[in-house]
């Protein structure tokens, strides 16, 4: 019997991929290509307002995270690309280089970029929640996708996703 270890985790609101070992080895693993930034994750995210981000562009802010009681000054840095403005919300791609906790929700409310849904960090409420998703996970020759469970408005087509450029890393930035 095998008992599935989490390699990372996504905030309770968040959809989309989660990438679970079946070893204790392949864990270990795992967590060794994410601290060294070779797992590329891209979530997708319906922000509020238009945004013109037409190639990737990195955005790096400091903020403030509680962990173990205690406070401390952490630096959180993003790629973000808008895929498609609709009305005035946009569908962002987002790619981390740090995994910060709610890192992409604090870096788009600090843009005016709240995603649709956040009530912590602005009040944009959704009768589908929050519109962040994990939608992309890539290491060596393995590549996970899945498409967001969104309707309606803010449901996205495999062809929009297609504008979906490779993303920066932090070995090779823009």
């Amino acid at each position: 019997i095998h008992v599935p270890y989490l390699v990372h985790r996504l905030d309770k609101e968040t959809s989309g991929l989660l990438l679970v070992a079946k070893t204790y080895t392949y864990l270990r693993y795992l967590q060794n290509l994410l601290a060294q930034g070779k797992i590329k994750k891209i979530y997708l995210a319906w922000v509020n307002g238009n945004t013109y981000w037409s190639n990737w562009r990195r955005i790096e802010d400091s903020f403030e995270e509680y962990r173990d009681g205690k406070r401390r000054q952490v630096k959180a840095v993003s790629f973000v690309k808008t895929l498609e403005n609709r009305e005035d919300k946009s569908l962002v791609a987002v790619s981390l280089v740090t995994g910060r906790k709610h890192q992409i929700r604090i870096q788009l409310s600090l843009r005016n970029h709240p995603i649709i849904g956040e009530k912590k960090y602005a009040y944009l409420p959704s009768s589908q929640g929050l519109l962040l998703h994990a939608y992309l996970l890539k290491w060596d020759d393995k590549t996970f996708s899945c498409l967001p469970p969104w309707r309606g408005k803010f449901k996205v087509s495999k062809v929009t996703l297609l504008l979906i450029p490779p993303s920066p890393s932090p070995h090779n930035p823009l």
